[in-house]
């Protein structure tokens, strides 16, 4: 599928030639979309939330998509911390104080640490 340029700036981005490549299907539904991607360059992977299925999924070139971690408190959304080489989630999910909830997830190991609303 080809690129639609809505913003000029964004070809300092995006060649205009380049064709989009579907990852996976799947991903999202009524509970929630897919989003919140965050590229792990050095380790060559893509994790995002999948809110609808409670899940992060991983996407490599060499393996595709899969669940990295289920369940995940319905995340919506990732960012990383390089120092401290752990990935970001928030959670949507309401804490008793209604609010959400972060977390820290190892790339390394697909497990889930709660450190605060």
């Amino acid at each position: 599928m080809p690129v639609q340029m809505l913003a000029p700036e964004m070809d300092q981005i995006v060649p205009m030639d380049l064709d989009i490549e579907r990852l996976g299907e799947g991903f999202g539904g009524t509970n929630g979309p897919a989003e919140g991607p965050v590229w792990w360059g050095e380790e060559g992977y893509l994790l995002f939330s999948d809110i609808h299925n409670d899940r992060i999924v991983k996407w490599s070139p060499e393996d595709g998509a899969g669940t990295f971690l289920s369940p995940c408190d319905r995340t919506n959304g990732l960012t990383r911390d390089p120092h401290r080489g752990a990935s970001w989630p928030a959670s949507t999910t309401p804490d008793v104080s209604g609010g959400g909830n972060m977390m820290a997830v190892s790339p390394s190991s697909p497990t889930a640490t709660e450190v605060g609303s």
